[in-house]
């Protein structure tokens, strides 16, 4: 959605992200904003090669966008086995993999909380949330434009947003296994690690 805004701010060709990173800018492409999406693995988060990552951003704006652990596990799970056909996703059942030392919740909530404390480790941070952008994009879109220096026009960004596709996980969610009560036990349990600053509230077997 950054992306196709900043097209039609400009009036350049449609482009996306991450693949737009042009070495050689003119004309109306130079006032926009570099931007460089990464996307990494929970897998991955070992803290001290996170914390060297971050140290190679102080002097960047960085955007966070994080989502409730509940749900970034079960979206993970089906990204590895579906998409990816991980040979470790494959052999672990729904409990052990909620479990797992390096692909369940518990490394989720710690990497969420290692990204969303690094305001002293980068040149500046915004964290936002998945569901708040997914929900009121209206409301909070402009949030993200503001902190990169763009200028907010309200009627083009309404536009821009009733012309998106709903391109959230999902999709790749359904179908799969679900958690049963004592996952969801354990999770709850879990989420009390989790920086109560971001406002995720514990879930009754309603939201369930």
């Amino acid at each position: 959605m950054v992306a196709a805004y900043l097209s039609r701010l400009h009036g350049l060709p449609a482009f996306a992200y991450p693949e737009f990173m042009p070495l050689l800018r003119r004309g109306a492409w130079r006032r926009v904003p570099r931007v460089h999406f990464v996307h990494p693995l929970c897998r991955d988060a070992d803290p001290a090669i996170t914390a060297r990552f971050m140290a190679g951003l102080e002097r960047q704006r960085v955007i966070v966008v994080v989502r409730d652990p509940r749900d970034v596990v079960l979206t993970y799970r089906a990204r590895l086995r579906v998409r990816q056909r991980d040979p470790e996703a494959l052999g672990l059942d729904l409990p052990e993999f909620i479990r797992h030392e390096t692909l369940g919740i518990r490394r989720i909530i710690d990497f969420t909380n290692q990204w969303c404390s690094a305001g002293g480790a980068v040149g500046s941070l915004l964290c936002l949330r998945f569901e708040d952008l997914r929900d009121e994009p209206l409301v909070h879109f402009p949030r993200l434009l503001e902190y990169l220096g763009i200028p907010v026009h309200e009627a083009l960004l309404a536009e821009i947003v009733g012309g998106t596709p709903d391109t959230t996980t999902t999709a790749i969610e359904s179908g799969g296994d679900r958690p049963g009560a004592a996952d969801l036990a354990y999770m709850e349990r879990e989420m009390s690690q989790l920086d109560p600053a971001l406002g995720y509230a514990p879930r009754t077997e309603d939201d369930r």
